[in-house]
């Protein structure tokens, strides 16, 4: 196969070569969540939490739980 021919076949594959990583890393790296229901109690209980005023700061959390912050 001649450069020039094997130029133009690249250039034939890269939109099918560019799909196909883009679908593999989506499949990776996506959200397996997607398209599942969240249940009614735990959406009363993000409703609530964001209701509050309450917050805790992130270093007292690193601390309870041994993280270095």
């Amino acid at each position: 196969m001649s450069k020039s021919a094997l130029t133009l076949e690249i250039k034939r594959m890269k939109p099918a070569i560019e799909r196909i990583v883009e679908e593999k890393i989506a499949e990776l790296l996506g959200d397996t969540d997607v398209g599942l229901d969240v249940k009614t109690t735990v959406k009363n209980n993000l409703v609530g939490s964001l209701k509050t005023k309450k917050e805790i700061p992130a270093e007292k959390i690193a601390k309870k739980y041994g993280v270095k912050w």
